[in-house]
């Protein structure tokens, strides 16, 4: 099945430069990990993210909010060892972080990122968006995030699912969503916010398999891969 495994997230208010977050439940061997934080500092001001289990994460973007002062950031892991899973998110400031982590099943083999996408409104909106993705595979498994300047109640997109908003369910200042898509094309990661605000918000997607020589479905697939 390609989609989420679990998720899980948390509001660190302590100003620190560092925050860890566990998975509820240990990891499955060859799943893709990926993190998604809105921090209060200017971009590229999350440094690392590594876990007890595999290491060192891999960072897509950095995408600046606020006309800089605040930052939405995408990390992530492909192919992850089993076991307890600690996740630690290093800063080079100090800063308060809201953030998420994710775990999902893509393809059985050769798991790769697709493509990915980030975008701002300064002026504000209630409609946050990503930007357009266009992805090869047809199914594929995406994963969104986004943040606002102040506390809204956020409505995923069209097609996705809201999976974390910390620290209620479904209204703060940090939201992700995601969705597994059932054939390649145009993509973005929508919302719908209470009120207008400011917001950055990104998107990732993850290969799912690609069918040779065999039956496809969103829940299994068949053949070569």
């Amino acid at each position: 099945m390609v989609g989420k495994v679990q998720s899980k997230s948390t509001e660190d208010l302590t100003g620190g430069t560092t925050s860890q977050l566990t998975y509820t439940s240990s990891v499955t061997a060859h799943n893709t990990l990926v993190m998604f934080s809105r921090n209060l500092a200017a971009v590229n001001n999350v440094t690392a993210v590594s876990d007890n289990v595999n290491g060192a994460w891999t960072k897509r973007f950095s995408q600046a909010e606020e006309t800089g002062s605040v930052s939405l950031d995408c990390w992530y892991f492909l192919d992850a060892a089993a076991g307890s899973t600690t996740v630690t998110v290093t800063m080079s400031i100090g800063a308060t972080l809201r953030w998420g982590i994710l775990e999902g099943m893509v393809a059985a083999s050769g798991q790769a990122v697709d493509t990915s996408a980030s975008n701002k409104d300064d002026v504000g909106s209630t409609t946050p968006s990503s930007g357009n993705i266009t992805t090869v595979n047809a199914i594929e498994w995406l994963v969104s995030g986004t943040g606002a300047p102040s506390s809204v109640t956020y409505t995923a997109g069209s097609g996705w699912t809201l999976q974390e908003t910390p620290p209620s369910n479904g209204s703060g200042r940090f939201a992700i969503e995601d969705r597994v898509t059932s054939s390649a094309g145009t993509y973005a990661g929508n919302y719908t916010i209470n009120t207008s605000q400011a917001w950055a918000a990104g998107v990732i997607a993850f290969k799912g398999p690609a069918a040779s020589g065999g039956f496809l479905t969103k829940n299994f697939w068949w053949g070569n891969y």
